[in-house]
């Protein structure tokens, strides 16, 4: 153990504590602010493709009668429910996310929302109507098999019909002395101070063309803060 961790001590801080910081945070002036987008990665694509198939397939795997004349309406609707998955998993699983930072020289607030158009979340809503239709007639269809993946779904298009745009808010707080550090790739910036609570540790997201423009910034307004390589170390 080197001799910075051996005299490294963690700052005790209650929960009361914390909850009056955040409170003086929100109100702080706006020194700095970023955006940044997130897309999700092509193996995640993947994985709900896949998903999207075996949903699809599962229910006609089920509901196969050989010889029967329900066999091209039940791969109609079978193809056509994984087909309708894959498609609310690309436009809303698969959606973006854009995060709008803004630095304080109390510490950090910002904003988490999905890159979804709200014409989306209509469709959705009015979808969502028809999809408990369509998931109670396909017991009829597919058969009493069905009837417990129907029921769920039916349930699940339930939900959604006031489906809605949501942004989250969070924040990090800054205290006397803390640490910054730049992911290699240069996509995100770890900030933490040797507190005992979680609300002084966290990661942010960066364009990496502006990583080293981010980083100066903080820098410059967290008073005591200094770069390192790892937060932890």
């Amino acid at each position: 153990m080197s001799e910075t961790q051996e005299h490294r001590t963690i700052v005790e801080i209650s929960d009361e504590q914390v909850k009056a910081m955040k409170a003086q945070l929100k109100d702080a002036p706006v020194l700095f602010e970023w955006t940044a987008i997130v897309t999700i990665d092509k193996f995640r694509q993947g994985f709900y493709i896949m998903i999207s198939v075996l949903f699809g397939g599962i229910f006609f795997a089920a509901s196969y009668e050989p010889g029967s004349y329900w066999f091209l309406p039940k791969l109609l609707l079978c193809f056509g429910l994984g087909w309708g998955w894959w498609i609310f998993l690309k436009n809303f699983a698969c959606s973006p996310w854009v995060y709008h930072y803004q630095l304080t020289a109390l510490g950090i607030r910002y904003t988490q929302l999905e890159d979804i158009p709200e014409s989306a979340y209509s469709a959705v809503r009015k979808l969502a109507r028809v999809g408990i239709v369509v998931c109670i007639l396909s017991v009829f269809i597919l058969g009493p098999f069905a009837f417990v993946g129907a029921g769920g779904m039916a349930l699940m298009a339930f939900n959604f019909t006031g489906f809605e745009k949501k942004k989250e808010e969070f924040s990090i707080l800054f205290y006397e002395k803390g640490k910054v550090a730049v992911d290699p790739t240069k996509k995100w910036i770890s900030v933490g101070a040797d507190v005992s609570a979680f609300a002084f540790y966290q990661e942010m997201n960066c364009n990496p063309e502006e990583a080293d423009v981010v980083l100066a910034a903080i820098l410059e307004f967290a008073d005591g803060y200094q770069q390192v390589d790892d937060i932890f170390s």
